[in-house]
């Protein structure tokens, strides 16, 4: 369904040619999935597209269920707070590598089926809308409502940058 360029593990932060996405909303994330699930894709990055879209359901199902604080190292705990509006209300750099205690629950097999992983995503996101609540994030701390949707909203920006549909309706 997508293919991935190059072959060998790329340095994600100096990624050219990714798109400049800007999601208002989860509608416009759900068109953007839409779209893309019935487009010719490229991917710049290191991970598959069902690997990016199983990715962003774990987000979402962390925003609703939680995530343990030990997966994150405590520098990042201590400095999330003082960078949570600037993610919250601009981009997420890319180039972020996960934390090893918390790879195996967020970052996937090549080898997830996209259709699989996008069912996930479409549900992942549903169930987001219907039982966020505010809670405390790992590293930015206690995030509202609106800020959870925020941070869902940069998250899913940053991993689709990544994915470039061949269609003729291709807008950075």
């Amino acid at each position: 369904m997508g293919k991935r360029l190059p072959t060998t593990a790329v340095d994600t932060a100096k990624v050219a040619g990714r798109r400049t996405l800007r999601f208002e909303s989860m509608d416009e994330v759900v068109a953007e999935l839409d779209r893309l699930e019935h487009a010719q894709v490229v991917l710049l990055g290191n991970w598959s597209l069902g690997q990016i879209y199983w990715h962003l359901a774990r987000g979402f199902d962390g925003a609703v269920d939680g995530v343990s604080r030990e997966l994150i190292p405590w520098y990042l705990r201590l400095f999330g707070p003082l960078v949570k509006q600037r993610i919250l209300n601009g981009r997420m750099g890319a180039g972020f590598n996960i934390p090893k205690a918390a790879r195996s629950a967020l970052i996937a097999e090549p080898e997830v089926p996209v259709e699989t992983a996008l069912a996930e995503l479409r549900a992942a996101i549903t169930r987001f809308e219907r039982d966020r609540q505010p809670s405390r994030h790992p590293v930015f701390g206690k995030l509202t409502v609106d800020e959870w949707t925020l941070l869902m909203l940069r998250h899913c920006e940053l991993h689709l940058s990544f994915v470039l549909p061949l269609d003729s309706g291709h807008n950075n």
